[in-house]
């Protein structure tokens, strides 16, 4: 039994050898009692597997001259050992012990693990899918062109270590932390990730593989998917993408941001947290975390962002199936802003749902350091020329504004589902003057102005709304007919403004309460640094002309929600993302059709 058992063992190992082409550099059958030494010298300096096969289980200890035992595993009589070390030029020796009594052929081997990728350079956000299977490894050079801190990932059937070396030659003593993906409990993956602060220069990155997990779908598969790096979103940003191979999608944003929104078109679990990117450690720890359930009232969830002082940088982790479809938001709500110096800025909106339930987005910007002027405003006007007449959804409290463009009567007419709506004559200095809320048709007389309206609502449901001017005699003016059905969602989606010009000072930004939804606000100046995101919403047939400033040699990026590359027009001349520029300052123009755009300039020098 034992020589059969024994011959089946080396049939396992000469297979596993032929299947990685390596060659054992030692090998030496023997009767597995007792305790034995084997000496056995090399001539290369390499990473190396000592194995031993033996029915009845042998430890095995490695020793060399300087460093005495270098590795140990396996128990006598119960368990075969197996090391896997770096070993240099030189001599060594393996004590094998067996159990006293054991009387079983052992075979002892010494095999090299088999390079199997030729010399190239990594692509930071590249995701690689590839394989690797037991003792083989797969290198690639990386180009740290700064000091900074890196971030990888490896995970695969058979990964069982991961190092860099400086130049190639010179071992980091790393950081790395053992990583399971559980998404597909029949696949399993298992690997390590590297949260590692390096000097510039140029450094090799091996990772290699080990024994492979037990996996209960029947599968000759041996899959390895590698990854360097964190893609950015920024504190306002969308993106559509699906859930890679690994089980999970990791990215990274600054920690001003104060919500993270997922939501899904599809049934199915998604799992989104927060969690602090700690620049000396490998272990994440959740600080905030939603998921979409089967009991979830939407495909949707949010997750508000921990206290920002813990850490300057968030990773946004949604994890799920394989291939599930997701949309991740972020959303940053500025209360404030300072503009250091007069220019040009860019000012935009971001929204969770622009759907067209939706009551619509409405709000202005002033100028606190002078008489505190409204710079900028966006709102429903009614007069005798404009009204609202309109259908959405009222899920929570929530509120909008109105210009009232005319002095005179004005007639209210609530309906749809139950609710009691306020309004109030809003002035910016907060010296605003409130009335009496009321939930049916009312009459009430306003001047010219801005006003607030807030809707409380005693059931979820569809609201309609009528706001319009009324004349001397109470009657209707001639805009809006008699028994004229709401329009749903005719106010405005969004803001997006490419170019205004702000003088230096504070800014107040207020916007309407859209809840359940969330929404976001951008102000940057132009020319513009696009280092962080830019989510740029696009319409139809409408060219949106972008200024940018780039410091140092980088590439434009210009991705749509799904993640893919776009042509988009650069100093006149049509190119595609990616596209490599120099340091300066270039002209962006973007088309689309409808959906937003992720505008990026990544360092590449």
């Amino acid at each position: 039994m034992h020589k059969t058992f024994l011959a089946f063992c080396c049939l396992a190992v000469s297979l596993l050898l032929a299947e990685t082409g390596a060659s054992p550099v030692y090998q030496k059958d023997f009767i597995g009692t007792g305790t034995r030494e084997f000496e056995f010298t090399l001539g290369q300096w390499g990473r190396f597997s000592i194995q031993v096969a033996s029915p009845e289980g042998v430890e095995l200890q490695l020793k060399d001259k300087k460093q005495g035992i270098r590795g140990k595993d396996g128990v006598p009589g119960e368990a075969n050992g197996r090391i896997d070390e770096f070993l240099d030029i030189g001599p060594y020796k393996i004590i094998a012990n067996a159990a006293h009594k054991a009387s079983a052929q052992a075979r002892l081997t010494v095999v090299p693990f088999t390079e199997l990728n030729a010399p190239s350079y990594m692509v930071e956000l590249k995701r690689y899918e590839t394989n690797l299977k037991d003792l083989e490894q797969r290198s690639y050079w990386i180009h740290i062109p700064r000091d900074t801190v890196v971030f990888i990932e490896a995970l695969g059937r058979n990964v069982g270590d991961i190092q860099l070396w400086r130049n190639g030659r010179w071992r980091v003593n790393i950081s790395r932390l053992s990583i399971k993906s559980l998404e597909r409990t029949d696949t399993p993956l298992k690997g390590y990730r590297v949260v590692q602060p390096l000097q510039s220069g140029y450094y090799l990155l091996t990772v290699y593989g080990g024994p492979p997990l037990d996996w209960t779908r029947t599968s000759d598969k041996h899959p390895a998917y590698i990854s360097w790096g964190l893609e950015q979103l920024g504190s306002n940003g969308k993106r559509t993408e699906a859930i890679s191979k690994r089980g999970y999608n990791h990215y990274i944003v600054p920690a001003d941001l104060d919500y993270a929104v997922l939501s899904t078109p599809q049934d199915s679990i998604l799992h989104l947290s927060a969690v602090p990117f700690d620049k000396k450690s490998s272990r994440f720890t959740k600080a905030a975390r939603d998921s979409i359930h089967p009991k979830s009232i939407d495909r949707r969830c949010i997750v508000r962002m921990p206290n920002r002082r813990r850490s300057s940088w968030y990773v946004l982790r949604v994890k799920g199936t394989p291939g599930q479809v997701f949309t991740l938001t972020t959303l940053s709500r500025t209360g404030g802003y300072t503009s250091e110096s007069s220019g040009d800025y860019w000012i935009s909106t971001l929204h969770t749902s622009l759907d067209d339930a939706q009551f619509g987005v409405s709000g202005f910007i002033t100028d606190d350091s002078k008489r505190k002027e409204i710079v900028v405003m966006t709102a429903d006007t009614v007069s005798s020329a404009q009204s609202i007449n309109r259908e959405f959804n009222l899920l929570a409290e929530m509120s909008a504004f109105v210009w009232i463009e005319e002095n005179g009567n004005y007639t209210i007419n609530p309906g749809g589902v139950a609710y009691s709506i306020s309004i109030e004559r809003y002035f910016v200095d907060g010296k605003s003057r409130k009335m009496p809320a009321f939930d049916g048709k009312r009459d009430v007389k306003l001047t010219k102005g801005l006003y607030k309206l807030r809707f409380k609502p005693r059931k979820k449901g569809i609201a309609t709304l009528q706001f319009h001017k009324t004349d001397l005699l109470g009657k209707l003016s001639s805009l809006v007919q008699r028994g004229e059905k709401p329009e749903p969602g005719t106010g405005k989606a969004y803001i997006q403004i490419p170019r205004m010009f702000l003088s230096s000072g504070t800014y107040r930004v207020i916007f309407n309460n859209l809840a359940p939804e969330k929404i976001g606000t951008i102000i940057r100046k132009l020319p513009m640094d696009i280092e962080e995101p830019l989510p740029v919403k696009t319409e139809p047939n409408v060219s949106i002309t972008l200024p940018v400033t780039v410091k140092e040699q980088s590439e434009l990026l210009v991705k749509d929600e799904r993640g893919e590359h776009r042509r988009f027009v650069l100093n006149g001349n049509g190119v595609q993302s990616p596209h490599t520029v120099k340091p300066g300052q270039f002209t962006l123009q973007l088309s689309g059709s409808g959906d937003y755009l992720h505008v990026q300039s990544i360092p590449t020098a």
